[in-house]
């Protein structure tokens, strides 16, 4: 894992309780011994975190990383099933009582976040109660969100999928420009990569977005998700990095 564990402490960090559920840990009573094992670092694109069926030896909370989810099986494929980044937290398999990872994560934007070890949260969330309780609502959030994903997935056209996963990574890492290949896009909506690149050119076509060869830029939200039927965004504002649901999608 090329992620460095020795950068900045809690209290040296710039980016220091971004992620809610770090400062909402941080004011409770196990603040001071979580302090004590949690790491910030930065994550490198492309870089994995986690993969299906080997043990869980870290837990991420990222601030600025974009991470993306996938499911592994059916002879080796793989699909997208969530995104994490700010308020998020890689490592699920471990808050919910499993050694090992049931799927992969894999930094799709380089960024910061925190690192604690799997044997640090074991020990802390059997002596801090808090933290366990905040973990699982987190796991919680995460399962509500992968399916969505699924619903998303199973019923859309192409485009209607692609525009979907754009606004969701775009609330996610917090900006309109997304570092994207079609073959990255086209393996995490589990489709072919000429797929992409038509679907592509039809979100381009209502000028919602603007494609590059390895980017894409959000032009218009509002036209994007008109493309996607059923979603029913709330208001940014209203949005809850923790506790607020991502959309309510109906097919």
């Amino acid at each position: 894992m090329g992620t460095n564990l020795e950068q900045s402490p809690f209290e040296q960090s710039p980016f220091a309780r971004s992620n809610p559920l770090v400062e909402a840990l941080f004011s409770s009573e196990s603040a001071a011994a979580l302090e004590a094992r949690l790491r910030y670092t930065r994550f490198n694109t492309g870089e994995v975190l986690e993969t299906a069926g080997r043990p869980l030896v870290w837990l991420f909370f990222p601030d600025t990383a974009l991470v993306s989810l996938t499911a592994c099986g059916f002879g080796g494929k793989s699909i997208g099933v969530g995104l994490v980044g700010y308020g998020g937290t890689i490592g699920l398999s471990v808050i919910l009582g499993s050694k090992l990872s049931h799927g992969s994560a894999t930094v799709e934007i380089g960024g910061t976040g925190w690192v604690l070890a799997t044997a640090d949260y074991l020990q802390l969330a059997e002596q801090f109660p808090d933290i366990r309780a905040a973990c699982v609502r987190l796991a919680w959030r995460h399962v509500r969100d992968a399916s969505l994903t699924a619903v998303a997935l199973g019923h859309l056209s192409v485009a209607s999928r692609l525009a979907w996963w754009l606004l969701e990574a775009s609330r996610v890492a917090e900006r309109k420009t997304l570092p994207m290949s079609h073959a990255r896009l086209a393996m995490l909506l589990g489709v072919r990569r000429s797929s992409i690149t038509e679907a592509l050119h039809e979100l381009e076509s209502t000028e919602s977005i603007r494609a590059g060869r390895k980017s894409i830029a959000i032009r218009n939200d509002q036209r994007l998700r008109r493309l996607v039927p059923g979603l029913d965004v709330p208001p940014e504002e209203e949005l809850s990095p923790t506790d607020a649901p991502v959309a309510a999608l109906s097919v």
